[in-house]
Parts: structure tokens; sequence; C-alpha cells
């Protein structure tokens, strides 16, 4: 296995015989290398004035990492220059010799099993030997005493156990004859250890915790330690084949730092960016995924926290909104804040703030921050899709739409992009002339509007604004509430049978559209039952002025619909209403469609 790790032939494995193929080792891979380059960065971020890193070497692609950045900060900061030691153990020490004679030299006659078999091996890879040569300043063969020493120092001084490849940077940093590196190493303050590895064997380790009882145990086994790298008469100096020169950030053949540092900077993405990487149809598909990880549970998220803020001669009522959640290794969080009066507005919208994606899986990083205003929008809108295209009648014909904000125009994509045969779309609004306006609005959209699942008409949609809401609704297949109203605007004995309702204007406890009628006629749904009955005016109050008899009148959740857990629309005749408040996973799945597809 070695020789076809050292030579890249893959012709002496049985299974593969003749075939044409070549062994590539991922310690050789240029996105490997740059991805070990950000350890490098962070030690320097974190530790500015560091004089050397200490890092263990096995197949070089964690060395010329972190030594790739730490040149290219060398190069740009002109002082405080750091150096790269790399360390292997003396029984498989290839780039401690390649290095002491100045070219890639075989170790495989001096080599030796042991317990640091993590680290070193019988030759140096090809592929690295140039970069590697160019990063490293000092190559150490470390002696196997030296390692136990890490080892027994990493496990009684700070509680960890490391392998042989992880105590060899600690016992070399602490023992290491440094003067003999040459002028200036003397002087080093503070190194960096990389300890690295993935275990140990625990009689290995046993051993090395019983053969010393004290720290002066240690010292003293080590400091009479031989530092002479094998194959070579010479020990350890200043010469030009010991010391290699620190190239340009050109010169390096991978991702340079500035590469690196751009592709880690966070990406803040603006509404109209946020609405390109987001079109409808892709956020009904990531708010499906919310919906159905909600019900079976894979998704975690507590109910929002809201806070009323102070309200004055001019300061207008206004709430500050917390949405926190998890699903399938991310985290997100909505900080928004809501200014309901702001609906009247072009100014500013009822909903300002950021959604913050975070990898939960690794290092909590910050991946994303996008406008939250437009991601609110898309998902409310895409909510309702996704609970028409589960409850709503196959041939549903005529949309009603109550309210003119901006989420009339979003759920006109929205149910246009479900795919039913509507051909007929009813506007109704408190003002007849935001009405008219937002009928202009919508033909516009839909002749410029890039659909991805719209119903394939022939000839431009209907569009008609009504005065009333009961001329609006009385013909409706499906209708969408979307008035943050105090008092109901739609009442139940205008609805006629098999009618779907998506309910999304009220969104607080105080709030309803629609009478306890309507609630108490139709088959119940909501996203999220624990917020149903806390959030949701239209049911609390329909609960306490005793139209419904008890939280038993909802069915369910939209996502155990999907899942088949709850039963959807049993006939052509029922009136079915999916209660919308909007839950936190939906922002997670939209913002990671868009982290996803950038």
């Amino acid at each position: 296995w070695w020789n076809i790790i050292e030579t890249s032939d893959c012709s002496s494995i049985p299974q593969i015989g003749s075939m044409n193929h070549v062994f590539i080792h991922p310690v050789c891979d240029a996105a490997v290398i740059a991805g070990n380059s950000t350890v490098g960065m962070e030690i320097l971020q974190d530790c500015e004035d560091v004089d050397a890193i200490f890092v263990p070497y096995g197949g070089g692609g964690l060395t010329c990492g972190i030594g790739s950045a730490v040149c290219n900060h060398n190069d740009e900061t002109k002082k405080n220059q750091c150096a790269i030691v790399s360390c292997e153990p003396e029984t498989a020490a290839p780039m401690a010799l390649s290095k002491e004679r100045g070219e890639i030299s075989s170790f495989a006659k001096y080599y030796q099993p042991s317990f640091c078999d993590g680290c070193g091996g019988k030759a140096v890879l090809s592929p690295m030997w140039d970069l590697a040569n160019q990063v490293i300043d000092y190559a150490l063969s470390v002696p196997l005493s030296v390692a136990e020493a890490g080892v027994w120092t990493l496990h009684e001084r700070n509680g960890v156990v490391a392998e042989g490849a992880g105590g060899l940077t600690v016992g070399a940093a602490m023992f290491c004859p440094l003067e003999k590196l040459g002028e200036g190493v003397k002087d080093w303050k503070k190194v960096v250890c990389v300890v690295s590895g993935r275990g140990i064997d625990r009689s290995k380790l046993f051993q090395i915790l019983d053969k010393y009882d004290k720290m002066e145990a240690v010292a003293n086994g080590c400091l009479s330690a031989n530092w002479t790298v094998r194959g070579s008469n010479a020990t350890m100096s200043n010469d030009a084949s010991s010391s290699a020169s620190l190239m340009t950030t050109s010169s390096l053949p991978i991702t340079t730092m500035q590469e690196i540092s751009k592709a880690e900077k966070l990406t803040v993405l603006t509404e109209k960016e946020v609405e390109q990487k987001l079109p409808m149809h892709k956020c009904i598909q990531s708010t499906k995924e919310a919906l159905i990880a909600l019900s079976n549970k894979t998704g975690k998220m507590p109910i929002r926290q809201v806070s009323q803020l102070p309200q004055n001669e001019i300061q207008k009522p206004g709430y500050l909104v917390t949405m926190p959640s998890y699903h399938d290794g991310y985290a997100a969080c909505k900080l928004i804040t809501v200014y309901p009066q702001n609906s009247n507005t072009a100014k500013f919208s009822s909903h300002q703030g950021v959604v913050a994606l975070f990898n939960a899986k690794q290092n909590g990083q910050l991946l994303l921050l996008a406008d939250a205003h437009q991601i609110t929008s898309t998902r409310t809108a895409a909510a309702s899709a996704v609970a028409t295209m589960t409850l709503a009648r196959k041939e549903s014909h005529v949309l009603a739409i109550l309210g003119t904000g901006e989420q009339a125009r979003s759920h006109f994509v929205s149910m246009l992009e479900t795919g039913l045969p509507i051909v007929q779309v009813n506007l109704w609004g408190r003002s007849n002339d935001h009405a008219l306006k937002l009928k202009e609005d919508l033909r516009l959209i839909f002749n410029t509007y890039e659909w991805k699942t719209k119903c394939k008409s022939t000839k431009l949609i209907e569009l008609d604004v009504f005065s009333t809401v009961k001329e609006c609704v009385e013909v409706a297949d499906i209708i969408c509430t979307l008035v943050p109203s105090t008092d109901p605007i739609l009442r139940g004995e205008w609805i006629r049978p098999g009618t779907h309702i998506n309910a999304v204007g009220a969104c607080l406890p105080t709030q309803r559209e629609m009478d306890g009628t309507c609630i108490a006629k139709a088959a119940l749904y909501c996203d999220s039952k624990d917020a149903c009955f806390v959030e949701a005016g239209d049911v609390v109050l329909a609960l306490k002025e005793g139209s419904i008899d008890s939280q038993d009148h909802l069915l369910g959740e939209i996502g155990s619909v999907l899942i088949g857990e709850v039963e959807g629309r049993v006939n052509e005749e029922q009136i079915t209403l999916f209660k919308s408040l909007g839950i936190a996973l939906e922002d997670l799945t939209a913002v990671r469609a868009i982290h996803d597809a950038s």
C-alpha cells in the first residue's frame, strides 16, 4: 500500500488489474490544503505575536496548509515573522532527511513502526515536496522519548488524551535544543503546537503514564535525547538546506490567503438579492421541508419571543421578535421589528430585520445574513401555497385575495405557482384606490414574472376589484385573508362549500380576520400546534367565545398531513382552513436554500 501511496500506481491491486487507475492522496488536493490553511489563519488571528508553529508532518496537507497561510501573513506584514516547524518521529522522518539533503530522499531503509504511526512515513509524497520545502522553515526528527513526554504532559497537565503524533509537537517545543536551529530561534517567546491524530493504543498510553511520576522525570528523560536525523551525519544546523526561504503569495501552487479570506467572508444579502436567489417555486419546496421537519420532529424551534416596544405620541406601536430554529446541522435566527402601521406607507416594510444562518454541525460559523423582509414575504406566501396544494380542490378556478399589502402580491404569485387552474382573481381592500393599484400591479406581475409552475393559460387571467368582502368571496374556491385586523372581515355565512381558506393576516392573540362561525364551519389545520392556541387570535377568540368547543377542533399541522399522520380533505364539499402564523423553520430552510444555491 505504501508503494501505491508513494507512486500513485494502482496496477498491483488485484481487483483493479490492468485497468488504468491512479491513486490520489487527499492530502495532495488543493482544496484540502486550502481548508487546512484556515487553521493557520485562526492561529494568526488568535496569537498575533506567535513566533513559531509546530505541526506534525504526515502526508503534508496540514503542514502545507498552515504554512501557506503563515507565508502569506509574513509576506504581508513584513514583521512578526512566524516560523513553521514540522515534526516527525525519528523512526519515520523523510521530511527531516529531505530538508537536510535539499532533495526528496527515501527513508525506507531507516523506517520503523512506532506509536507515532499517524505521523511521518517512508518517503515525502512527491506532489507535496515543492510546497513543503517552501513553507517549512525547520524540519525536526523527534526522538520517541520526547514524543512520549508530549503525550504524558498533555494527559497529566491538560487532561487531553493524544496519540503519538499529537505528543510530538508538544514534546518538541518543550525539549528541542532550539539554539541549534540558528540565530533568533533562542529568542522565541510564544509558540503554538498543533495537536492532531485520532487516538492511541490504551496499553501504550498506560505504559507512558506509568513511566514517569512527575514532570522532573519527564524532563530528565528528554534532555539527553539524540536529535540527529537518521541518514545524515550532521545534527541540526542553520545552513541553507535546513531553512527554506519564504515565498511570495503568487508562487504558492494553492489557493492564496486572500482567496481563502474572500471565500470565508460573511455573505450579506439585500432584499433585492434575496428576491433573485429565492424565487417562489424554490421557496415552496423549502417551506414544505420546514413544515414536515416540524411535524416529524427533526426540526427544533421554540415559540417566537415577542417584545412590545414602548409607545408614546412619537413612537408608534411596534414589536421586537426573535425566532430561532435548528434542522439538519444548521441553525438560524430571525431578528425583526414588526410595525403593522407601515403597511400603509411605501417607505418602510411592516417586517424589517435579518435572518442569520449558522453551521451547527461543526463550528457554529455564521454563514449568511439575509434580508428578513423579503424572506418573510416569500416564505409566508409559500406556506399558503403548500397548504393550498395539500387541501384545496384540484378544480379550483377562482381565487379571492383580501388585503392590498405586500402579501397580496406574494400570494398572487404563490397561488399561481401551485399549478391549480386559476382563471379569475377577485380583489378586495379597505381602500378602493389601493385595490385598483393592486390590480395594476398584479397584471404587470402576471406578464413579467418568470413563472415556473403557473397554469399554462392562453389568455390573461381575469382580475376584478370588489367593494365588499361578501361579493369578493361568495364564488371563490380559494380565499387568502391578508389583513392584520382586530375585527372579523370574513364571515362564515359567506363561505361556499368546498372552499379552501389561507388565513394569514392576524398573527397576534388579539387579532382576528374571521368570525367564530367561519372557524367552526371549517376543517382547521395550522403550521404549528404549539403556537396555534397561543398566538392565533382567530382560533383563541373563537374558543374563548364558545364558537368551537375545545382545542380538538384543530385537526393537526399541515406537515402532519404531508407525512400521512393526519387526514386532509375528505370530500369536495368540505371547507378547509389553514391558519398560518409562520414558523422559524421556514426561515431556516429558505435561507439554507439560498446558501446551498450560492
